[in-house]
């Protein structure tokens, strides 16, 4: 459980279910496309758990939800929802 913006407890469980249930949907795609669509719900499922569990215990508090990833990218901090300002606008020596 984790208190949202506007301060409700609200439960990290529907994530999972939603990460589970996309594997599980992926798995079922045709052969031609199920790597892929495993890889992108894999790779959709660790950032996400890494965004809830992982990440604010090294975030300010509020950078949580989209307004909250925006507003750190916009102030120079790296969230877990987002990879900063400048790592895209890196200097090629």
């Amino acid at each position: 459980m984790r208190r949202n913006y506007r301060g409700s407890q609200v439960s990290l469980a529907g994530g999972t279910a939603a990460a589970v249930g996309a594997l599980a949907a992926a798995a079922l795609e045709p052969r031609a496309r199920r790597g892929a669509a495993l890889l992108a719900g894999g790779a959709a499922a660790l950032a996400g758990a890494y965004d809830d569990l992982l990440a604010p215990r090294a975030e300010a508090a509020g950078d949580k939800g989209l307004a909250g990833h925006l507003a750190a990218a916009r102030a120079g901090r790296v969230s877990g929802g987002s990879p900063g300002p400048r790592a895209s606008h890196r200097s090629r020596a």
